[in-house]
Formats: structure tokens, sequence, C-alpha cells
């Protein structure tokens, strides 16, 4: 048996939007002005700065110069993806297709967000991007897509993702998981989806709204969430 008491804390709180002024990010308890400032760290690859070049050199380095970075879930660094793609230099453990994380990651971000909480910065976190629904025989395209009827997922084509029912279903699976295992982290300042896309179609933009709504409605009551995308939209 153990006993613990809980005490008022003075962390600032998590980052929300403004109550006074929508267009701007607060402190959620202390309501302080968050004007993020600091670099996107997408991922780390052994060419890169640093020895060896992690998340503990670049945050490191911080040093109260940011305040946040941007981290993503793809690129060497999936989630869920197909195991065993062909990739030189690349550990490809731990996949295993669709509606399986791979646990070795999600370890990597345990750690990424614990650095992050001991320096203050926030994380905003990428889910994926546009590589993912790319033609060819890449190991970030398509042909190795969970969701890629060829891998055993639901949809013929890349669009198809945004319309099929039994994929919607398999991606608030994957939010669900991002919330429950890292909703608890002030370091976690928002979930950013679809990288480097543009122009959505009436679909695409019906399911970012219900992918949205849904992360809202998990974090509801016990923290804010900030859920937004990169997809950008010429009328």
């Amino acid at each position: 048996a153990h006993t613990f008491e809980a005490v008022a804390s003075e962390h600032p709180g998590y980052i929300q939007v403004s109550e006074t002024n929508p267009d701007y990010f607060e402190t959620s308890r202390t309501k302080e002005i968050f004007w993020a400032s600091g670099s996107n760290i997408a991922w780390t690859r052994p060419n890169e700065y640093g020895n060896p070049p992690t998340y503990e050199y670049y945050l490191g380095r911080a040093d109260q110069q940011m305040n946040a970075t941007r981290v993503w879930l793809c690129h060497w660094a999936w989630l869920e993806w197909m195991p065993h793609q062909p990739a030189k230099g690349t550990n490809w453990l731990g996949y295993g297709g669709l509606g399986y994380y791979n646990q070795m990651i999600a370890d990597s971000l345990d750690s990424v967000l614990e650095l992050a909480e001991a320096r203050n910065i926030r994380v905003m976190l990428v889910t994926e991007d546009n590589n993912e629904v790319f033609p060819g025989k890449q190991k970030d395209a398509w042909s190795a897509n969970p969701y890629n009827q060829i891998n055993g997922g639901p949809c013929k084509t890349p669009p198809e993702l945004f319309s099929n029912a039994v994929a919607r279903r398999h991606y608030r699976n994957r939010l669900r998981y991002i919330v429950a295992r890292w909703g608890y982290s002030p370091s976690l300042w928002a979930i950013n989806a679809w990288n480097d896309c543009s122009n959505p179609r009436p679909e695409t933009l019906n399911w970012l709204q219900e992918m949205h709504d849904y992360v809202h409605g998990l974090a509801k009551d016990w923290r804010p969430m900030i859920y937004g995308t990169n997809y950008s939209y010429d009328a």
C-alpha cells in the first residue's frame, strides 16, 4: 500500500487557446501568454549534428532560448507502419501493420516528452505527412502504408483514408492511444495532422473536423487539447 498527498501545483499549466483573445495561446493555470518559439526537430538521424544525434543533444542546447519544438511520428519514427521495409541504416523492428503501435517508438517519445518537461519546452506532435500517400515503392510511400489494401488495410487508394469508415475507426484508435499515453504531459502542446498537404477535398475537411472533435472530446474536463493540421486551403 502507498499513500500520497495532492497539493496545488506551481506549474503554469497546459497550453490552451486564450480565453480573452482566441488568436493567441495561454497557459491554463496562470493565463500567461504563450508565444511559441523554437526549432522544428522532426526526427534525428545518423548523418545529423550531435554525437549521438539525439533529442538530448538538441533539447539540451536550448538553454532557455526556445520554449517549443515540433516532433514527427513519421519518417523513421512512425507509431504505426508495415514491418521489414528494406531501408539501409533504419531499424524496422517493432512494426506489425495496421492497429499495432511500435512500443520502441512510443518509449522514445516518452523520453522526448520527459526531456521537454525538464526544460519547459512544449511539443507539437505531428502524426503523419504527405510522403505516406505518395506513389512509388519507397519505404515511406503508399506502397508500404498499413492502410493500403495490399498490406491488409481497408483502402485501395490514398483518398479513401478520409472516406472509408474502417480507416477512420483505426485512425481514431491511434489518436485515442496518443491521448491516453501522452495526454498527461503539460509539454504536449498540440497534435498536428498531415504535414505538407494542401487543397483538401470536402471529405478531407469533414475528416479533420471529426478527428478534431474526437480528440477534444477525449480530453474534455481533464485538460485542454489543441488539434490542428498543416492542410492549407486555397479558396
